[in-house]
């Protein structure tokens, strides 16, 4: 006998016997470990064993992964970069195919130059907002400054934009008598765009309690990408519809965000 198979004796209970006796005669390390009725290795079981509550987080662990499998499964488990990229093509996606059905009738009309540079000025934030909202886990968290930076930036500029002035007096510009429904409209259309990009972001995101920051900057990638599709499709240059309509989501879900979370946070 050597000294792992006393080992495993003395786990098993066992603390006398002729080849336990020839052994300990031989071993100073192994005499110490039955001394006073066994009161060391008793002890050292003791440390040894595995507390119920852990036993019962190895287990839900080992039930989750084993449950870990599907669609879903597969999109939570694609790197972040891809994560990301899904984000920004998910966008793209989105305004190309509101340019392919539905472009806005004073489209031609429109100066093409100002068009370029909305849609740039709309299009950058939803490349720093889905690289920032996907930072791996292992990753530290952007520093506050940071986030709160890109989360005014992200809201600021549709606000801008909505706010400049006319660029042209095309007769489809003209709301008169449809500003509530059209605004109503627009505001939807906003809205449901970015509740989308919420909703893939939560198939691919990896945590199992969603992250407020991220949650936040998803949804503003999602009212950008609808101020992006709204710009593109609404022919209506009225400030107040602009604002409202196009520019107010990145608010509204920021809020009801923030909210969300301090309510959780309090109970």
């Amino acid at each position: 006998m050597n000294c792992t198979d006393l080992h495993r004796a003395l786990a098993d209970g066992v603390s006398s016997g002729p080849e336990i006796d020839a052994h300990l005669a031989t071993c100073a390390p192994c005499s110490e470990l039955v001394a006073d009725d066994g009161a060391l290795a008793a002890a050292l079981r003791d440390v040894a064993a595995e507390p119920p509550e852990l036993s019962g987080m190895e287990a839900s662990v080992l039930k989750a992964i084993e449950e870990d499998n599907g669609p879903i499964a597969a999109f939570r488990r694609v790197p972040a970069w891809m994560h990301g990229a899904g984000l920004i093509a998910l966008v793209t996606a989105i305004a190309v195919g509101q340019a392919v059905t539905g472009l806005r009738p004073d489209f031609e009309s429109y100066p093409t130059q100002l068009m370029v540079l909305v849609l740039a000025a709309l299009g950058g934030p939803v490349i720093g907002l889905s690289v920032a909202a996907t930072r791996p886990l292992y990753k530290a968290a952007l520093p506050n400054g940071l986030f709160y930076g890109m989360l005014s930036t992200a809201m600021a500029i549709p606000l801008v934009i909505a706010a400049m002035p006319a660029p042209h007096t095309h007769p489809a510009s003209d709301i008169t008598g449809l500003f509530l429904p059209a605004t109503i409209a627009c505001f939807s259309i906003g809205a449901l765009t970015a509740a989308l990009v919420l909703i893939v972001h939560k198939l691919m995101d990896r945590r199992v309690h969603a992250d407020r920051n991220a949650t936040m900057l998803v949804a503003l990638v999602g009212t950008v990408a609808g101020a992006i599709a709204l710009h593109i499709h609404c022919p209506f240059t009225d400030n107040a519809h602009l604002l409202l309509g196009h520019a107010s989501q990145g608010g509204v879900f920021a809020a009801a965000i923030f909210a969300l979370f301090s309510a959780r946070r309090g109970r």
